[in-house]
């Protein structure tokens, strides 16, 4: 089991992201009672959608992801056993660029 993993197996998501996700579902209290509904009911479903995911990889199967603070062509590779890597596209192909912590 990855040092990403909690003790049940089921993987932390990035802290940003949690903490944006968490962010907007605060937010979403100030809207209209339906919209404020439907944008957390969203958001959670967001979450779970992740974290499903990213639970259900093997060690060699990935998920590739971009980033608001990545260049153009720049996004990341992360794999099942908890490994990440910048990847970038030259020519639409992919190419590692370097491992991430």
């Amino acid at each position: 089991m990855s040092d990403k993993n909690t003790p049940h197996g089921t993987p932390i998501q990035d802290p940003d992201e949690a903490v944006a996700v968490e962010r907007l579902i605060s937010e979403s209290r100030d809207l209209p009672a339906e919209e404020g509904a439907l944008v957390r009911a969203f958001l959670g479903a967001l979450r779970e959608t992740g974290e499903t995911v990213r639970a259900g990889l093997q060690p060699d199967q990935y998920i590739v992801y971009g980033a608001d603070d990545l260049p153009e062509d720049y996004m990341i590779r992360e794999y099942g056993d908890g490994r990440r890597v910048l990847i970038r596209y030259v020519d639409h192909e992919p190419q590692v660029v370097r491992e991430l912590e």
